[in-house]
């Protein structure tokens, strides 16, 4: 059985939409791209994929759906580590997303990570079930993530300075 990517862009798409109204509503004008399909590429969604784009300052947030359970405290994250990104997929990014966003599909609730935090990160080769493939990742310690709340105080503090320097 290949890798239904279509199916995976489509729900990718919803929790990407369900995370924009959020910021949205919590005054972070943002919006989700028409993101576009690239058949010749193995991915074929990758070359056009941006999650989240930040309107208010030159940012965008990667979201990533986890089927985990855990709430807006990062102590509750059930593991010592969290997959950020494959190695590739961070390496061939020329603009480094502001945050890592984990969306828990089992609790709807949200933690950050940040790519400063990418000193922290160790590689590890693991079988990606969600695709059915072996790949090489970027794991962030725990110690790491940050509940939500302080990535949106960050992102308003960035439109403020955005603001006042005009």
């Amino acid at each position: 059985m290949s890798f239904d990517y279509a199916a995976a862009f489509d729900r990718g798409i919803k929790v990407q939409r369900t995370v924009a109204v959020y910021l949205n509503a919590v005054g972070i004008p943002c919006h989700v791209p028409t993101n576009q399909y690239d058949p010749d590429n193995p991915n074929p969604y990758a070359a056009y994929e941006l999650d989240i784009v930040l309107e208010a300052i030159p940012y965008d947030l990667e979201i990533k759906a986890r089927t985990l359970s855990f709430t807006n405290d990062p102590a509750s994250f059930p593991y010592d580590t969290v997959i950020v990104d494959t190695v590739k997929g961070y390496e061939i990014k020329e603009a480094k997303p502001l945050a890592y966003v984990l969306y828990s599909e089992v609790t709807g609730c949200l933690l950050a990570v940040a790519p400063s935090t990418r000193p922290y990160w160790v590689k590890e080769r693991l079988y990606a079930s969600n695709v059915g493939f072996v790949d090489q990742f970027y794991l962030c310690p725990r110690e790491y993530l940050r509940p939500m709340s302080s990535l949106i105080e960050r992102i308003h503090e960035l439109q403020e300075a955005t603001l006042c320097a005009y």
